[in-house]
Protein backbone atom coordinates (compact mmCIF):
# COMPACT_ATOMS: atom_id res chain seq x y z
CA UNK A 1 0.00 0.00 0.00
CA UNK A 2 0.87 3.35 -1.20
CA UNK A 3 0.36 5.53 2.15
CA UNK A 4 1.23 8.85 0.58
CA UNK A 5 -1.08 8.47 -2.70
CA UNK A 6 -4.57 9.05 -3.14
CA UNK A 7 -5.91 5.60 -3.24
CA UNK A 8 -8.35 4.41 -0.79
CA UNK A 9 -7.41 1.86 2.15
CA UNK A 10 -9.09 -0.59 2.97
CA UNK A 11 -10.90 -0.45 5.87
CA UNK A 12 -11.51 -4.39 7.62
CA UNK A 13 -8.27 -4.28 9.86
CA UNK A 14 -8.60 -4.69 13.56
CA UNK A 15 -5.36 -3.43 13.74
CA UNK A 16 -3.17 -1.15 11.50
CA UNK A 17 0.54 -1.60 12.38
CA UNK A 18 3.33 0.87 12.18
CA UNK A 19 6.82 -0.05 13.32
CA UNK A 20 9.90 1.91 12.62
CA UNK A 21 7.66 3.96 9.51
CA UNK A 22 6.47 7.17 10.03
CA UNK A 23 10.04 8.43 11.55
CA UNK A 24 10.70 8.48 7.32
CA UNK A 25 8.28 11.16 6.94
CA UNK A 26 7.91 14.54 7.35
CA UNK A 27 5.23 16.03 10.64
CA UNK A 28 3.06 16.94 7.42
CA UNK A 29 3.32 13.68 5.71
CA UNK A 30 2.62 11.74 8.94
CA UNK A 31 -0.10 13.74 10.11
CA UNK A 32 -1.99 12.97 6.12
CA UNK A 33 -1.33 8.89 6.53
CA UNK A 34 -2.44 8.77 9.97
CA UNK A 35 -5.40 10.99 9.01
CA UNK A 36 -6.02 8.69 5.78
CA UNK A 37 -6.21 5.17 8.62
CA UNK A 38 -8.57 7.22 10.62
CA UNK A 39 -11.43 8.19 7.97
CA UNK A 40 -11.49 3.80 7.41
CA UNK A 41 -10.92 2.71 10.71
CA UNK A 42 -13.81 0.46 11.67
CA UNK A 43 -15.34 0.41 15.06
CA UNK A 44 -12.57 -0.92 17.72
CA UNK A 45 -9.76 -0.88 15.55
CA UNK A 46 -6.47 -0.09 17.02
CA UNK A 47 -3.45 2.01 15.57
CA UNK A 48 -0.25 0.25 16.95
CA UNK A 49 2.88 2.70 16.44
CA UNK A 50 6.47 1.27 17.66
CA UNK A 51 9.27 3.73 16.79
CA UNK A 52 12.04 5.19 18.99
CA UNK A 53 11.38 8.07 20.36
CA UNK A 54 14.33 10.37 21.83
CA UNK A 55 12.60 11.63 24.72
CA UNK A 56 11.32 8.29 25.99
CA UNK A 57 14.98 7.19 26.59
CA UNK A 58 16.13 5.40 29.79
CA UNK A 59 19.54 7.20 29.73
CA UNK A 60 20.50 10.51 28.43
CA UNK A 61 23.53 9.09 26.07
CA UNK A 62 20.82 7.46 24.24
CA UNK A 63 18.66 10.89 23.63
CA UNK A 64 22.03 12.62 22.19
CA UNK A 65 22.73 9.43 19.66
CA UNK A 66 19.32 9.47 18.50
CA UNK A 67 19.12 12.90 18.05
CA UNK A 68 22.64 12.67 16.48
CA UNK A 69 21.01 9.97 14.22
CA UNK A 70 18.40 12.38 13.30
CA UNK A 71 21.03 14.56 11.70
CA UNK A 72 22.14 12.08 9.42
CA UNK A 73 18.35 10.94 7.94
CA UNK A 74 17.54 14.97 7.51
CA UNK A 75 20.43 15.94 6.15
CA UNK A 76 21.68 13.09 3.80
CA UNK A 77 18.87 10.33 3.29
CA UNK A 78 15.87 11.63 2.56
CA UNK A 79 15.63 15.20 4.53
CA UNK A 80 12.92 14.27 6.25
CA UNK A 81 13.80 11.35 8.52
CA UNK A 82 14.03 11.85 12.39
CA UNK A 83 13.89 10.55 15.68
CA UNK A 84 10.64 12.25 16.70
CA UNK A 85 9.85 13.27 20.41
CA UNK A 86 6.93 11.31 21.91
CA UNK A 87 5.42 14.70 22.70
CA UNK A 88 5.20 15.79 19.14
CA UNK A 89 3.98 12.39 18.02
CA UNK A 90 0.79 12.69 20.56
CA UNK A 91 0.39 16.15 18.44
CA UNK A 92 0.58 14.39 14.94
CA UNK A 93 -1.86 11.72 16.40
CA UNK A 94 -4.01 14.40 17.73
CA UNK A 95 -4.60 16.15 15.21
CA UNK A 96 -5.11 13.57 13.06
CA UNK A 97 -8.02 12.09 15.15
CA UNK A 98 -6.81 9.64 17.37
CA UNK A 99 -5.57 9.64 21.44
CA UNK A 100 -3.15 7.25 22.87
CA UNK A 101 -5.00 4.54 24.81
CA UNK A 102 -1.50 2.49 25.89
CA UNK A 103 2.31 3.61 26.06
CA UNK A 104 4.96 1.13 26.90
CA UNK A 105 8.32 2.29 26.50
CA UNK A 106 11.53 1.14 26.54
CA UNK A 107 10.81 -2.60 24.68
CA UNK A 108 13.78 -3.98 23.30
CA UNK A 109 16.23 -1.43 22.87
CA UNK A 110 14.60 1.67 23.51
CA UNK A 111 11.17 1.72 21.49
CA UNK A 112 7.98 2.74 22.42
CA UNK A 113 4.48 1.18 21.79
CA UNK A 114 1.45 3.40 21.27
CA UNK A 115 -1.73 1.69 21.31
CA UNK A 116 -4.01 4.41 19.75
CA UNK A 117 -7.94 4.49 18.91
CA UNK A 118 -9.77 7.00 17.45
CA UNK A 119 -11.30 10.19 19.55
Amino acid sequence: VDMLSDAPLPGEADIWWMSQFLDCFSPEQIISMLSKIASVMKPGAKLCIMELFWDAQRFEATSFSLNASSLYFTCMANGNSRFYSAEKFYDYLNKAGFQVAERHDNLGVGHTLLICQKK
